[in-house]
């Protein structure tokens, strides 16, 4: 039902005609689309509801369509890829994926890997080319790092931690595995100021762009105790890691179709569709 509303929505996007007061008209408007029980839904009834309900969406879809396929087409290379990253998705998901792709209405795993799966890629590649293009102000904002992180329930036990990997210069992963808890295993990890780490933690370890330890031990507002380590304070210096990890806030997702969106001079002419991207999207328009 959903991809038959999308359809629809799009036909009426298509047949449009001229317009007054900014207001659009749909050509043959008394034209029947389908019949209940004998009674006739016409184009010029289907298509305010259709626009009230799928207007934005659809609109977004095509436009952003338009815009990956200028800025990210797919090669084969990432085609390639993005076959490799569904097949290792839908064996993550098991015997369950063939349910989840009927739930949302589709009506093979084909289906859903061309219609959604392939798109979701490319928008990840968008939003990677901007924050690629924007990597000198996000990378500030954002302040990511790679680091290490060991948590305990205790103090004494963090402070035996800290000497053995700061003193002894023992590898985190050896002692987090034989000390720690289980939910940080020592290894290195990328994060970024927006990452769900314990507040205080979190401000320790982005409040540094050079690396370093962490000079004492962390005390977390969640009353458990940490030993960790920027590995890397600069993000320049793991670049495409930080990146990567920047473009996985939705935050920057939002920022990415924006800028996009006022590089191709996007406009809405349609009186009702503006009110409904002001309501919804206000951030979209540029005039």
């Amino acid at each position: 039902m959903k991809k038959l509303m999308k359809v629809l929505c799009v036909l009426g996007l298509v047949m449009l005609t001229g317009c007054s007061d900014a207001y659009t008209n749909v050509s043959d408007a008394s034209k029947p689309v389908f019949t209940v029980n004998g009674n006739a839904v016409t184009k010029g009834e289907i298509y305010p509801m259709l626009m009230y309900y799928s207007g934005v969406e659809t609109t977004l879809d095509m436009v952003l369509e338009h815009i990956m396929d200028q800025e990210v087409p797919m090669t084969e290379e990432e085609i390639a890829l993005a076959k490799s990253d569904f097949d290792e998705m839908k064996s993550a998901y098991g015997d369950s994926f063939s349910f989840i792709v009927s739930y949302y209405g589709y009506e093979s795993e084909e289906e859903f890997y061309e219609e959604v799966y392939l798109k979701q890629h490319q928008n990840v590649l968008l939003v990677s080319k901007y924050v690629d293009a924007k990597f000198d102000v996000l990378s500030v904002t954002h302040k990511p790092r790679k680091v290490e992180i060991m948590e305990f329930t205790d103090k004494e036990t963090a402070e035996k931690a800290y000497a053995r990997v700061f003193t002894d210069k023992e590898a985190f992963t050896t002692v987090a595995k034989e000390l720690a808890t289980t939910t940080f295993d020592g290894s290195e990890m990328i994060i970024t100021a927006s990452s769900s780490l314990d507040s205080t933690l979190l401000g320790y370890l982005t409040g540094t762009t050079v690396s370093k330890k962490i000079e004492e031990i962390v005390e977390g507002s969640n009353g458990k105790f940490y030993v960790a380590n920027v590995v890397e304070g600069d993000p320049a210096n793991f670049r495409e890691e930080a990146c990567d990890a920047i473009a996985a806030s939705d935050t920057v997702s939002d920022e990415a179709t924006r800028y996009f969106l006022q590089q191709y001079d996007f406009q809405v002419s349609d009186k009702s569709l503006h009110n409904l991207y002001k309501d919804n999207y206000a951030d979209y328009l540029f005039d």
